[in-house]
């Protein structure tokens, strides 16, 4: 009985193992695509998840609730967006900045 139970935990490890690894390996291929094809991806992000991935639904399942794809996606803009918009009020305020001290001088 002792013997059984041991080899039962030790199958239930090794499931759970691969389980991680597939997940760590799906999740670098798509790290890596992200890298390679940017532009790609904000055109169909959509399309090129469900091409890449058609796993076991129980994986989907747990991957949505780690990371939902679409929305990361959305925050990844919107980070694209703020420091463009930063910049360029910076230099606005440089350049009032500048005009209003040669005006106090004069």
């Amino acid at each position: 009985l002792l013997q059984q139970l041991q080899l039962q935990q030790q199958l239930q490890l090794k499931l759970q193992l691969q389980q991680q690894l597939q997940l760590q390996l799906q999740l670098q291929q798509q790290l890596q695509l992200q890298q390679q094809q940017p532009q790609l991806q904000q055109q169909r992000p959509l399309l090129q998840q469900q091409q890449l991935q058609p796993p076991p639904p129980q994986h989907q399942q747990r991957r949505q609730r780690r990371r939902p794809p679409p929305r990361l996606h959305e925050q990844l803009q919107r980070l694209r967006r703020q420091p463009r918009q930063r910049l360029l009020r910076q230099p606005q305020q440089r350049q009032q900045q500048r005009q209003r001290q040669p005006q106090r001088r004069v």
